[in-house]
């Protein structure tokens, strides 16, 4: 069954991408320099928004909209991208897009990370997640590091993202289908103010994905592709120990 939903001004598509990602790299900047204070990785930092900006105001609006829309906070019924797929689709759709990321993220990142070091000098260091040597951790903090971030990381803020980007703005925004997709990937990309030199591969990651959403009408593809790519960067760091 196709909801029908009301459609969002250019403007305010993009005021309800990027406000997220305003308040959570304002937290961020609070939150990193006491974070390293007690000697543990910045990344426990960028995780900590989750809790403290991410869900709050992702989940906040949805809850708002909902209740003026249908006077309840059933939240799906503002989806309308939540129709049924094959096992078949996901057991196919899923690796390829693992393979894609990959091969994106080889090409990419050395050219990402020399961006970084060149047009965001202005950025300082601590900022840089992952900027650390992990054997200056003992191994206890790495653990928890990764287990805080496998639990917000690698899977509350991927559930809550793309409820929110997939589920609810993306079928809202007033361009045609192929414009809306790259629309939402871009701001998607540019919401992450705390790593702007991660746009391009962000970029090239998501697109496929989420014309594959859009074809499906089904958000599902994007939220187990969102887990697993965040859950294989949370636990990384766990290979330091074996």
């Amino acid at each position: 069954m196709t909801k029908d939903v009301s459609r969002h001004t250019l403007i305010q598509s993009i005021i309800l991408h990027l406000f997220p990602g305003i308040i959570m790299v304002m937290v961020d900047f609070l939150l990193v320099p006491l974070i390293m204070g007690y000697g543990v990785p910045n990344d426990l930092a960028y995780n900590a928004d989750t809790v403290l900006a991410l869900v709050p105001i992702q989940l906040g609006i949805l809850l708002y909209v909902t209740k003026r829309n249908t006077g309840t906070y059933k939240i799906a019924s503002q989806l309308p991208y939540l129709e049924k797929s094959s096992l078949k689709e996901y057991l196919i759709f899923i690796p390829l897009m693992a393979i894609w990321a990959i091969a994106v993220n080889d090409v990419l990142t050395p050219l990402e990370i020399n961006f970084r070091d060149t047009v965001f000098t202005f950025i300082p260091t601590k900022y840089f997640i992952g900027n650390y040597d992990l054997s200056s951790f003992s191994n206890w903090k790495i653990i928890l590091t990764s287990l805080v971030c496998l639990l917000l990381n690698g899977f509350t803020a991927p559930i809550m993202e793309e409820i929110y980007f997939r589920g609810y703005l993306l079928p809202r925004i007033n361009l045609s289908q192929n414009k809306a997709i790259l629309l939402n990937a871009a701001l998607f990309s540019l919401y992450h103010f705390f790593t702007p030199w991660h746009f391009f591969s962000r970029l090239l990651m998501t697109i496929p994905l989420y014309y594959w959403v859009v074809k499906k009408r089904n958000i599902r593809f994007s939220i187990v592709a969102h887990i697993i790519a965040n859950s294989v960067t949370s636990l990384s760091m766990l290979l330091y120990l074996s």
